[in-house]
């Protein structure tokens, strides 16, 4: 959502081992009527859930070596979100899988 007079909306998708969810979580997102730009905080992942992550080339990964828990890997996110122009957030966890009409 990021052209034209369009206003720009992040996902931000927090992941810890979260291979179980996160391709469906980024399917959805991928087939959403208006694509928000996905990016994602992963908080330490050890399965493979950053490589499931990274097989997607229009999502954006931001990697921290700890659990920050859910609050403070969104802090983070709507940092990156807000010094790029984002006007609108959606917050999410990896297990959350959305309608093609959201």
């Amino acid at each position: 959502m990021s052209t034209g007079d369009t206003k720009r909306c992040y996902a931000i998708i927090v992941t810890y081992n979260g291979e179980e969810w996160i391709k469906d979580c980024l399917v959805s997102f991928l087939k959403s009527f208006l694509q928000p730009e996905i990016l994602i905080i992963d908080n330490g992942s050890s399965d493979r859930t950053l490589e499931i992550i990274k097989s997607y080339d229009t999502v954006r990964l931001l990697e921290n070596d700890e659990n920050l828990g859910f609050g403070a890997a969104n802090n983070l996110g709507l940092k990156l979100a807000f010094e790029e122009g984002a006007e609108y957030f959606f917050l999410v966890n990896q297990d959350v899988f959305i309608e093609e009409n959201t």
